[in-house]
C-alpha cells in the first residue's frame, strides 16, 4: 500500500520550490489583488449603472467594467471604439458633410470582414459549419445535410459516379431507347408508372403532368392541389442561339459513344415533339383552372386515373379521396394534351422523358457537362455551387438551425424582440398623433402594427430538436451515399414535406416560405400574415452585440429593422380601401406631403456620386413605382423609430457612458452608429444597396439629429424647412 510522508516546510523552501512561471503568476496575482483593494478603497470600482447590460424577460444582470472620466472601458466598448475610429473622418464638420465624415476612413481602415455583405457573412459561415466532421450525435438532418454538402465538394467521386448512377436510374425506370437502340423493349415502358418511380426516388417527375400545392382560390387559411402540364419553355436554351439537337446528342453520347447520326435522328424527333409540347402549352387553355373533386373530373376526362396519379404523386405524407377538390384544366384542354402523348410512340415518349431526367441532372454530373456548352449556368466558386444545392433543398436549413443556436442566444433573442417591441410603441404614438390621418384610419394602422408578429432567426423555436424532427418527413435510407444519390433523397424528402403542408394551415405553412424568401441576410415583412422576420445573421455581431451599448445597438438597428418595422405601413398606400388601404384622402394628404422627401432626396445627391449605373438603372425604374415614395418613407420613419425608441430608453435609464477617443456624447454616437451602417453593402433593400441621398435625407430631415450636434440653422444637415409626413 502506497504511503505518504509530510516534512516541514519553510517560506524559503516554498518559493524556490516554485518554477518561473509559477512565480510570475504568484506575482501577477497579488498585483491584480492589491489594485482591487486601492480602487474599492477610492470608489473607483463598481458595477456601472450605465455600462450596457444584459436583460432577460425575468431579470436584468449587469456586467461590471472599469470606469473613469474618459467613458466605458469594457471589451465590447473598447471594441466599438476603435471600429468606428477606422469608419469616421473627424476631420470633416458633420452638419456640413455628414456621409463624408461617417465613412470618410472607411475604405482606407476597414478590414475584409466588414466590406463583406450580409449575405456573404452568412454563406461563409454556413461553409465552415457544413465542412465540420459529421458527428454521431448530431441531429440525423444535420448528418444529412452535411453529408449532402461534402458528397458534393468531392469532385473526384461525381466524375466517377455521376454518369454510372444516372444509368442506374434510366434503366430502372424503362430505359433509354437512344442508348439501347434495337435491344429496347418498350413493354417495359409505361409513362406514368415511370413518372411514379422517378418520384420515389427522387429525380425529375414533373415532365408528362405537374402536381403543385398553391393558394386555394378566395381562401386565406388553406392550400389545395393544382394539376397542370409542367412549364414546356426552354429556359435553359431558349434565350441563346444553340442547335439543341446537337446539344442533345453531345449529352448522349457521354453515357454511351454510337452512331452520331443515329442518335441525331432520334433527338431531332424528341426535339420536334417538345415542340408539339410547346405549341399546345398555350397559357390560355392550359393555366386556367378551375376546382372540381376528382369524382367530377374523371367524368370528363375518360379512364385516367386521377386520384391513383395524385395520391402516388403526394403521397405517402399525403393522401386524397374522391371528394377532394382538385384546380384542374378545362378538361378538353388537358385530354387533348394527353391525347398527344398517348399518340405518340413510346420510343419518342422515352426518349423525351430520360432526356428531361438527364437535363435537369447536368448541374450534378461532371464538370465537363456541369460548365460545358450545355451548362450555361453562372459561374461561381463550387463551394458555393454546393452550397446552394445544400441549402434548397431543407426547410429549414438543419445547418442553418445550428448556426442560430450558436450565434443567436435565447437572451440576445429577447433583447432585439424587446427593441422591436420599444420600436412598434414609438409607431403607434407617431401614427395616435398624426393630425391628417383620420380616425378610422388611424385606427386600423394602429391595430395592424399592435398585431404585427416578430420572428426572430428562425420562425418557430429553434433551441430543441423539434424543428428538426418536422424537417424528416419521408427521408429514406440510400444505398450508395453518392452525391446523386443523397441529392435525390433530399429532393423526395422535401417533395414530400411541400405536399405534406396540404394538412397545415396557411398562416403555419406560410412562415417557412417567408423564411425562405429571406434567408438572404436580410429581414423581410410579410402582408399575407403581417409578420416580420429577422434572419439570424442580421442581428450577429457584425451589426448587434448584446454588450455595446444601446446607442451603438439602436443606431445599426435603425438601418436594419427600422425600416422593416415601418413596412407594415406600405399595405396601407398600396391596398384598396376596401381592401383595407387608406381612403383616397388619406393617400392623397400622404402624396402631398411625400413630394418634399423627394425634392430633399435630390438635394443630397449632390454630396455623394453614384458609381454603379445598374443601380441608377434600377433607380430610375423604381421612381416611376409608387413603391419609391413608400421605400422613402419607410427609410425616414425608421430611423425616426429607432431614435425614439432609444430616447425613451435613455429617459428611463439615464445617459450611457461615451467611447473612448471618441470625443461624442450618446446621442450623436446614435447618429454616428447609424450612418457608418450604410457605409458598407450589408444591408440592403429591394431596389438594391440604399443611396447614400436617402441616408442623409432621413438623417437630415430629423430634428433630434441638429439638435444632438448643435448644426447651425439653414446649415446643409439642418435645413430650414424639413419634411414633417407624420405630424
Amino acid at each position: 500500500m502506497p504511503s505518504f510522508w509530510v516534512r516541514s516546510i519553510t517560506c524559503r523552501d516554498w518559493w524556490f520550490d516554485k518554477s518561473f512561471l509559477e512565480k510570475c503568476l504568484i506575482i501577477a496575482l497579488v498585483v491584480c489583488l492589491l489594485t482591487i483593494l486601492i480602487l474599492s478603497s477610492v470608489g473607483k470600482f463598481n458595477t456601472c449603472k450605465h455600462c450596457p447590460q444584459i436583460e432577460s424577460v425575468s431579470m436584468q444582470s449587469r456586467m461590471p467594467c472599469i470606469v473613469d472620466e474618459k467613458g466605458c472601458q469594457s471589451s465590447e466598448c473598447l471594441k466599438e471604439a476603435s471600429r468606428m475610429l477606422s469608419y469616421i473622418d473627424p476631420n470633416v464638420n458633420p452638419c456640413d458633410q455628414f456621409y463624408e465624415f461617417t465613412c470618410g476612413n472607411f475604405l482606407k481602415t476597414a478590414g475584409e470582414e466588414e466590406r463583406m455583405s450580409l449575405d456573404e457573412y452568412k454563406k461563409a459561415q454556413l461553409i465552415d459549419t457544413y465542412k465540420e466532421r459529421i458527428k454521431r450525435d448530431d441531429h440525423r438532418m444535420v448528418q444529412s445535410a452535411k453529408k449532402l454538402f461534402q458528397a458534393c465538394t468531392n469532385e473526384v467521386d461525381i466524375e466517377q459516379d455521376g454518369i454510372k448512377t444516372l444509368k442506374e436510374i434510366i434503366n430502372l425506370v424503362g430505359g433509354w431507347p437512344v442508348l439501347e437502340g434495337e435491344n429496347w423493349n418498350e413493354k417495359n415502358y409505361d409513362w406514368k408508372e415511370a413518372t411514379y418511380k422517378l418520384r420515389e426516388r427522387g429525380y425529375e417527375y414533373s415532365i408528362f403532368l405537374e402536381l403543385s400545392l398553391v393558394l386555394f382560390p378566395e381562401k386565406s387559411d388553406k392550400f389545395i392541389y393544382q394539376v397542370s402540364s409542367p412549364d414546356t419553355f426552354d429556359y435553359r436554351y431558349g434565350l441563346f442561339e444553340l442547335d439543341k439537337v446537337e446539344l442533345m446528342a453531345d449529352v448522349v453520347e457521354f453515357f454511351n459513344k454510337g452512331n452520331r447520326t443515329a442518335i441525331k435522328e432520334e433527338m431531332e424527333q424528341v426535339h420536334l415533339f417538345w415542340k408539339t409540347l410547346r405549341d399546345k402549352d398555350h397559357p390560355f387553355y392550359m393555366r386556367t383552372f378551375k376546382q372540381y373533386t376528382i369524382e367530377e373530373y374523371s367524368k370528363f376526362t375518360g379512364p385516367f386515373d386521377w386520384l391513383d396519379f395524385i395520391n402516388r404523386i403526394a403521397g405517402p405524407t399525403a393522401t386524397i379521396t374522391k371528394t377532394t377538390y382538385v384546380l384542374f384544366p378545362d378538361p378538353q384542354n388537358l385530354t387533348s394534351w394527353l391525347d398527344i402523348i398517348d399518340k405518340t410512340s413510346k420510343r419518342i415518349q422515352a426518349n423525351y422523358m430520360m432526356w428531361k431526367v438527364v437535363e435537369s441532372s447536368i448541374p450534378y454530373l461532371n464538370r465537363e457537362l456541369r460548365y460545358g456548352k450545355g451548362g450555361l449556368r453562372r459561374r461561381e466558386t463550387h463551394e458555393d455551387f454546393c452550397l446552394r444545392e445544400a441549402e434548397k433543398r431543407f426547410y429549414p436549413s438543419p445547418i442553418s438551425v445550428i448556426n442560430d443556436r450558436r450565434h443567436i442566444t435565447k437572451e440576445k433573442r429577447n433583447i432585439v424582440i424587446g427593441l422591436l417591441e420599444s420600436m412598434r410603441s414609438e409607431f403607434i404614438k407617431i401614427i395616435q398623433n398624426t393630425a391628417w390621418i383620420p380616425e378610422d384610419d388611424r385606427s386600423n394602422t394602429t391595430k395592424r402594427i399592435a398585431d404585427m408578429k416578430f420572428l426572430v432567426a428562425q420562425p418557430i423555436e429553434y433551441f430543441t430538436d423539434t424543428i428538426l424532427d418536422d424537417l424528416d418527413v419521408d427521408m429514406v435510407t440510400v444505398k450508395n451515399e453518392t452525391f446523386l444519390e443523397l441529392i435525390a433523397q433530399a429532393n423526395r424528402n422535401s417533395h414530400s414535406w411541400v405536399y405534406s403542408q396540404i394538412k397545415q394551415p396557411l398562416a403555419e405553412s406560410y412562415l417557412w416560405k417567408l423564411h425562405i424568401r429571406y434567408d438572404n441576410g436580410q429581414p423581410g415583412y410579410s402582408t399575407l400574415d403581417n409578420s416580420l422576420f429577422i434572419p439570424g445573421v442580421a442581428i450577429q455581431d457584425l451589426l448587434f452585440h448584446e454588450r455595446r451599448p444601446r446607442y451603438v445597438n439602436y443606431g445599426s438597428m435603425a438601418a436594419l429593422l427600422g425600416y422593416h418595422v415601418s413596412s407594415v405601413f406600405g399595405k396601407f398606400l398600396t391596398k384598396p380601401s376596401e381592401s383595407g388601404g387608406w381612403q383616397s384622402k388619406t393617400k392623397n394628404e400622404y402624396s402631398e406631403r411625400e413630394k418634399c422627401i423627394s425634392e430633399s432626396i435630390i438635394r443630397y445627391q449632390k454630396e455623394v456620386q453614384t458609381e454603379d449605373p445598374l443601380e441608377d438603372f434600377i433607380k430610375k425604374f423604381v421612381a416611376v413605382n409608387v413603391n419609391r415614395n413608400v421605400y422613402y418613407t419607410k427609410e425616414q420613419l425608421g430611423l425616426q423609430l429607432a431614435y425614439s425608441a432609444y430616447d425613451s430608453w435613455v429617459k428611463n435609464n439615464g445617459d450611457e457612458l461615451k467611447l473612448i477617443g471618441l470625443d461624442y456624447t450618446s446621442r450623436q454616437l446614435f447618429w454616428i452608429s447609424a450612418g457608418i451602417t450604410f457605409c458598407t453593402s450589408k444591408v440592403t433593400r429591394d431596389v438594391g444597396k440604399v443611396k447614400p441621398e436617402v441616408v442623409l435625407m432621413s438623417i437630415a430631415n430629423n430634428p433630434n439629429f441638429a439638435l444632438d450636434f448643435k448644426c447651425p440653422e439653414a446649415s446643409h444637415m439642418n435645413p430650414a424647412n424639413k419634411c414633417k409626413i407624420f405630424s
